[in-house]
């Protein structure tokens, strides 16, 4: 139902965002800052959109990817940042890495 709501222009979208999307974003961000050491955010970010947001990345638009970042601005480039990350922790999960 949550994924429903965030994909069409319904007034709790953007509810929907700020209080359970934006949250858990930043909380595995800065998980991923103390695992790595990493401090790059839009690294924790797509590291954030490979764990937890498979489920919206294949069923929402992908555009709602600015919606979900928590600073609500995604770089140009990440999109293949993204494509790079997962294909490494997949590859890496294979032991092909």
């Amino acid at each position: 139902m949550l994924l429903q709501l965030i994909q069409h222009p319904h007034p709790l979208r953007e509810r929907i965002i700020e209080r359970h999307i934006k949250p858990d974003a930043r909380i595995f961000c800065e998980i991923y800052r103390k695992i790595t050491g990493n401090d790059d955010f839009e690294s924790a970010f797509c590291w954030y959109m490979f764990m937890i947001c498979p489920k919206y990345l294949y069923s929402a638009c992908p555009g709602m990817i600015d919606l979900f970042h928590p600073e609500g601005k995604v770089s140009a480039a990440f999109d293949r940042r993204l494509q790079h990350f997962t294909t490494r922790q997949l590859l890496n999960g294979l032991g092909l890495d």
